[in-house]
């Protein structure tokens, strides 16, 4: 189906069945199948677990090793084997590969069956029927290129050491092998433009994550990190990991099902149908619990010195990127939203009005007027009167933000008390947000 087509129909499908994309898309092309607008290639990929290197091996892979050998009385193979890939997004995995080979086309619908597999290695081996599907007519697949891309993906983001091998199928020998296949799982849908989505989270076990430059890193359970999730457009939406960074040098790689969202920092969805939330919207989102948040802690007497300073650097963050954005527009002579003039108002006179810095108040209370009085104007306002306005509320802000950062600076906690009150704090935070929905 040609590509317009395609999503149309696959969106339309997705409104009567509510399935997600990726079910959806998978039930078009099966319907169409390899049409004179598609291209499909029928293959075999074969993933098999390598054992690591001794002079390579982690220190967390020699305790396991030693601890082997003390309960057993003999060596064990220890190895980064495929044990879990049931639990993983193959399809996803094995999509890696389109960043090598295909922009700036968009990538292809990958279908992975699995096969069962009675040979002796199979804890460490996976066989699928894989479907490569292009909506594009007449394209080359380089399967050479998806099996990399299997091995760098797995290794990157599951600690995987493993081999990957790929040959196509004819027709009827993947029909053949189709009828003993397990259920298929399909890849996530391809992005429509750049995406990402950074969120705080709150990691739900003890990991150890692997990094493209550097040694690996270790992360407890119940710690709160600020973590990303990106991709490009016209490549797999895989939300299957998070990374530590934006910096490829700097990143560690946590799998999704380690962690549970606190909140959503800031998001541009991969599909079109998704809107995109202003800078505006954003602010007045995060901002909206964080009276509830305080409130409730004022009314809680478990409250620590550790639990106050988190809860003010908590808003501090979202102070400080407030006060980047009105210094940014401020540089660019760019006019705000209504909204986000608003939220600013009701940030300053929160904190600096009703909180912890008196010295600054009277400014304060006629910053934050003159903000809302523009927000209600700002159609009929010149251009001199908005620069005016975001110039006033600049420097108010960072009064606001070294209220809260005073209080962190006063506590001097040392990190072992930050990491201990993190998980107090990520559950004040989805309380509060609880709090509003139910409310």
């Amino acid at each position: 189906m040609a590509t317009d087509k395609r999503k149309r129909a696959i969106r339309s499908r997705m409104a009567t069945t509510g399935e997600p994309y990726s079910q959806a898309a998978h039930a078009i092309d099966q319907d169409h199948g390899a049409g004179p607008t598609a291209t499909a290639l029928w293959a075999l990929l074969t993933l098999t677990a390598q054992p690591p290197l001794t002079d390579n091996e982690t220190d967390e892979v020699r305790r396991a090793r030693y601890q082997g050998i003390q309960k057993t009385g003999r060596p064990q193979p220890l190895h980064r084997g495929v044990e879990d890939f049931e639990h993983a997004d193959v399809a996803a995995l094995a999509l890696g590969a389109a960043r090598l080979y295909l922009r700036p086309d968009s990538s292809p619908v990958v279908t992975l069956f699995p096969l069962p597999d009675d040979d002796h290695r199979r804890d460490q081996r996976r066989i699928f029927v894989a479907r490569v599907a292009f909506a594009e007519p007449g394209r080359t697949v380089d399967l050479g290129a998806v099996a990399s891309g299997a091995t760098h993906k797995l290794f990157m983001q599951r600690g995987r050491d493993v081999s990957a091998s790929i040959r196509p199928l004819p027709d009827r020998e993947a029909a053949e092998l189709l009828a003993e296949a397990g259920p298929p799982t399909s890849s996530p849908p391809i992005a429509e433009r750049n995406w990402h989505t950074h969120a705080m989270v709150r990691l739900l076990r003890d990991i150890t994550a692997g990094s493209p430059e550097g040694g690996p890193g270790h992360y407890v359970t119940g710690r709160v990190m600020d973590l990303w999730q990106t991709g490009r457009a016209g490549e797999p939406v895989d939300r299957s990991y998070w990374s530590t960074s934006t910096d490829i040098d700097l990143m560690h790689f946590l799998p999704a099902d380690a962690v549970t969202v606190i909140e959503v920092l800031d998001e541009v969805p991969p599909l079109a149908a998704d809107p995109v939330e202003s800078a505006a919207q954003r602010y007045a989102r995060r901002w909206a619990p964080m009276p509830r948040l305080f409130a409730a802690a004022r009314a809680d007497t478990t409250m620590t010195a550790a639990d106050w300073a988190l809860l003010h650097d908590h808003r501090a963050d979202l102070t400080r990127e407030l006060g980047y954005l009105v210094r940014r527009l401020l540089q660019d002579r760019t006019r705000p939203d209504a909204g986000l003039l608003r939220t600013a108002a009701e940030v300053i006179e929160t904190i600096v009005t009703a909180e912890t810095a008196p010295w600054a108040v009277e400014e304060a209370h006629a910053t934050t007027a003159q903000l809302r009085a523009l927000a209600e104007q700002l159609h009929n306002a010149d251009d001199e009167a908005v620069t005016a306005c975001l110039a006033r509320a600049e420097p108010t802000l960072t009064e606001a933000l070294m209220a809260d950062g005073i209080v962190s600076l006063n506590a001097r906690l040392t990190p072992a008390q930050r990491q201990a009150a993190e998980p107090r704090l990520a559950d004040r935070i989805i309380a509060a947000a609880c709090a509003g929905v139910n409310g």
